[in-house]
C-alpha cells in the first residue's frame, strides 16, 4: 500500500534516556554540485552519522568544477570498472566491502545502477533498511523497456521507501506501488537576491534578455527555442537578445545543425565560464524548452537569481517550481510560444511580479525542508 509520509522531522528515538545515532550510507556515482549543501546540511545533525560514497568527483559530460574545500562531509570514492565508458557507466568492485565496514543502518541509493543493486543485496542478506532515491518522472519511465521497466519496478518494490526529488517521482512511486514515499526536493540551498528591483522590469524598458542554460544538445530542444526566438522578434518593438550557455561539446552534429542561427545577430553562443552568475542577473526571463529531463535543475537555479521561467511540460521539475512565477508550455507550439513571450516582453510589471514570485517558491521549498524531510525519513522508516 502506497503511503506519502510528511509533516515535520523527527526528533530521534530515545534509547536509556539519550538519542539512538543512525548511521547511514549515501550512494551515488558523481558529487552533483547542487547537492554539496544539501549533504552539509545533513551532516550536521548530531544523532545520525552519514557517509557518502561516490564513483567520481566528476564526469566527462558535465563541465562544472568542484570545490573540494566545501565538502563538510564524510565521503569515499569506490573503485569502479567500466560498463560503458562512452556513456559513462559504471559499477563499483569494492561497494560490498565498503558497506560491510561502515555497517549502515540505512542505505540511500541514488538511482537502480549494478552498483546500487549489490547495496539492495547487502541489504537483504545483513537485513538493513535501504531507500531508493532520484528522480524518476512517470512519463520517463513509461519510455524504457518492458524488461528495465520489470526490474526497477522490482527494485522500488524490495526497498523500504521510496525518496522522491519531485512531485512527478511520487507519481512513479505511487504507480509501482513502493510502500512509503518522502518528498526531499532538488532544489537550491538559498535565494541569491533578496528580492527583484522594480526598475529592472519598469514600463519603457527597451531592452530584454532571454535566457537559457545548459548543455546544447537535441535532448534540451535548443532548436525549438530558437525557433521560437525568431517569430518573437517581428511581434515586440524592443531591443531583445537571446543568450544561449551551454556546453558545446556533447553533440557536435547538432551545433552545426544550430549553425543557422549564428547569423541572426540577436542570438549570442556563450560556452560555459565559471561566472554563469553573471548570466542570470542580466537576463530578464529564462527559458527552457527541453525534450526531456528528468528534472531540469537549472529552473529553481534561476529562479534563485528571481527569474521568470517559461518551461517546457517535459521537464521532471514543473508541478514543484512553475506556479505564478511562470508558464508550462508544449515546446513545439512554436507560435502559441511565441506569442507568449512576446505579450510578457510587452508587459513588464507582469514579469516584476513573477520574478518575485520565483524568490518565494524557493523560500519555501530550500535544501532546509528537504534536509529536514530526509532525517525524519530515517527515524520512520
Amino acid at each position: 500500500m502506497y503511503q506519502l509520509m510528511c509533516g515535520a522531522p523527527h526528533k530521534g528515538f530515545l534509547i536509556d534516556g539519550k538519542k539512538e545515532i543512525k548511521r547511514v550510507a549515501v550512494l551515488t556515482f558523481t558529487i552533483f554540485p547542487w547537492n554539496i549543501p544539501l549533504f552539509n546540511r545533513l551532516n550536521q545533525h548530531e544523532n545520525v552519522t552519514f557517509h557518502f560514497f561516490f564513483g567520481s568527483i566528476r564526469t566527462k559530460r558535465r563541465v562544472w568544477k568542484i570545490n573540494e574545500k566545501k565538502l563538510n562531509f564524510s565521503y569515499s570514492l569506490l573503485r569502479t570498472t567500466a560498463i560503458n565508458s562512452k556513456t559513462e557507466k559504471f559499477v563499483s568492485i569494492d561497494i560490498l566491502r565498503q558497506l560491510w565496514r561502515f555497517d549502515p543502518d540505512v542505505i540511500i541509493c541514488y538511482g537502480f545502477g549494478l552498483t546500487n543493486l549489490q547495496s539492495l543485496i547487502y541489504a537483504i542478506l545483513k537485513n538493513k533498511k535501504i531507500v531508493i532515491w532520484g528522480e524518476m518522472p512517470l512519463q520517463i519511465e513509461k519510455e524504457r523497456s518492458l524488461l528495465l521497466r520489470f526490474y526497477r519496478k522490482l527494485f522500488a518494490r524490495i526497498c523500504t521507501a521510496g525518496l522522491a526529488s519531485s512531485s512527478q517521482t511520487i507519481d512513479f512511486f505511487k504507480s509501482i506501488k513502493v510502500r512509503k514515499v518522502f518528498r526531499a526536493l532538488l532544489t537550491v540551498d538559498k535565494v541569491n537576491i533578496e528580492v527583484v528591483p522594480k526598475d529592472k522590469y519598469i514600463d519603457g524598458k527597451k531592452r530584454f534578455v532571454l535566457l537559457y542554460v545548459g548543455s546544447i544538445e537535441y535532448r534540451k530542444g535548443v532548436d525549438l527555442l530558437l525557433k521560437t526566438f525568431e517569430q518573437v522578434q517581428p511581434l515586440v518593438h524592443k531591443e531583445i537578445t537571446m543568450r544561449i550557455v551551454g556546453n558545446t561539446n556533447i553533440d557536435p552534429n547538432y551545433i552545426n545543425e544550430l549553425g543557422i542561427y549564428r547569423n541572426n545577430p540577436a542570438i549570442e553562443f556563450i560556452n560555459f565560464t565559471d561566472d554563469v552568475a553573471k548570466h542570470y542577473l542580466e537576463a530578464d526571463l529564462f527559458l527552457l524548452f527541453t525534450r526531456r529531463d528528468a528534472h531540469a535543475m537549472v529552473v529553481p537555479e534561476a529562479m534563485s537569481y528571481g527569474l521568470p521561467i517559461i518551461c517546457s511540460k517535459y521537464a521532471g521539475c514543473v508541478d514543484d517550481f512553475v506556479k505564478e512565477n511562470g508558464y508550462i508550455v508544449d515546446p513545439y507550439n512554436i507560435k502559441e510560444n511565441a506569442t507568449l513571450i512576446g505579450q510578457l516582453i510587452m508587459n513588464p510589471s507582469r514579469l516584476h511580479y513573477m520574478a518575485n514570485y520565483s524568490l518565494r517558491i524557493l523560500r519555501e521549498n530550500s535544501n532546509k525542508q528537504s534536509a529536514e524531510e530526509i532525517l525524519k525519513m530515517i527515524y520512520v522508516i
